[in-house]
């Protein structure tokens, strides 16, 4: 209920400044945060919550962007890709927000991009987006979560040698196209129990499951359940929170490749875990981090969109982000995508599970 209502007065715009780190009489520029805040995957949008909020006070103290003070605008969409969509829409009635965070799938990304195309509207997702073909004209959305290809070669790197490996794909899957030339044995299942009866029907050790979290975790425990001795691998969606809750001791036998976090420190002490902690009251994980990462990334386009026009536009916050450079000074973005991205490899086993 507590999480509920604060999901509302920041959604709202009820907050107190206080409570916002926004001080003084300063004119308020809003951001937006697209994430899923009720439903499987609430606590995904819980975490990008607390670290967008952690960046939105640690500029507002600083004084805000080029004299403007930042408010966050939070929508929840479940991780649905329709109810992506149809938030987008909401944004058409607040001219005050000029750029969004999320969502966090690749599927809910290609069903939103459309409409923040016509909103003529920044947006910035830590997630893997759909094939570069697939958001072509599309000079709105960034995505910071490493592509495709990359993530899918970052899993065959750490293939043991001489493994008999087999391809999961499912209609959620954001990693297929790139597996499927170098894995030969592919199967398809739109629903977990489908994907059991494939694996069992067709031995290996290693299944690289193309799909998201939850049908993950099924597959998981039911391998478990029936003796199987294989792992199963994926892409980001396998680093939720779901895949240990729902597969409980067999989700020692999942492992992931994620996006390393471009400017969020996660180690223990740092000015990022240690702001995360006093909101959040628990350590960060990797989606904190990269939600982290774009909102600071969006922040700082922001301030230098208002150093140069006045006031902030959509327009020219979008300009800015196109610019966006990194730690290293170079550009981070390339028509929207990653230019250059380290990956993470883990598994739930080892003791790094807290993502």
């Amino acid at each position: 209920m507590i999480a509920g209502l604060l999901v509302a007065c920041l959604a709202s715009g009820g907050c107190s400044p206080g409570r916002l780190g926004i001080r003084g009489t300063k004119p308020i520029v809003k951001i937006g945060l697209v994430a899923p805040f009720e439903g499987r995957y609430r606590s995904l949008g819980y975490e990008a919550l607390y670290a967008a909020r952690w960046a939105v006070r640690q500029r507002n103290e600083a004084g805000g962007v080029a004299g403007y003070m930042v408010e966050l605008v939070a929508l929840d969409d479940g991780d649905d890709p329709d109810s992506s969509a149809f938030q987008a829409s909401k944004f058409a009635v607040d001219r005050d927000v000029v750029g969004v965070v999320g969502p966090f799938s690749s599927a809910a990304v290609l069903a939103a991009v459309p409409r923040y195309h016509e909103l003529g509207l920044a947006m910035i997702t830590p997630a893997t987006c759909p094939l570069p073909a697939a958001l072509t004209g599309y000079t709105d959305v960034f995505c910071l979560g490493a592509g495709g290809d990359v993530l899918a070669q970052a899993l065959l790197d750490h293939l043991p040698a001489g493994a008999r490996v087999a391809l999961v794909r499912s209609q959620m899957g954001a990693l297929g196209d790139a597996l499927l030339p170098k894995v030969g044995n592919a199967l398809q299942a739109w629903r977990s129990e489908e994907a059991f009866a494939e694996v069992r029907a067709y031995p290996a050790d290693v299944y690289l499951y193309d799909g998201d979290a939850l049908s993950a975790a099924e597959l998981v425990a039911a391998m478990h359940q029936a003796g199987m001795a294989a792992e199963v691998w994926g892409g980001p969606d396998l680093a939720r929170s779901q895949v240990p809750q729902v597969a409980g001791d067999a989700a020692a036998d999942v492992c992931y490749a994620q996006t390393a976090p471009l400017l969020a420190d996660l180690s223990d002490g740092s000015a990022f875990a240690a702001g995360y902690r006093e909101l959040a009251g628990n350590a960060p994980g990797t989606w904190a981090a990269l939600t982290y990462d774009v909102t600071t990334l969006l922040l700082d386009a922001l301030e230098q969109d208002i150093a140069q026009g006045g006031r902030p536009t959509r327009q020219g916050l979008i300009h800015q982000l196109s610019a966006a450079r990194g730690p290293d000074g170079l550009p981070v973005f390339e028509q929207g995508t990653r230019r250059a991205v380290q990956t993470l490899f883990r598994c739930y086993r080892q003791a790094e599970t807290n993502l």
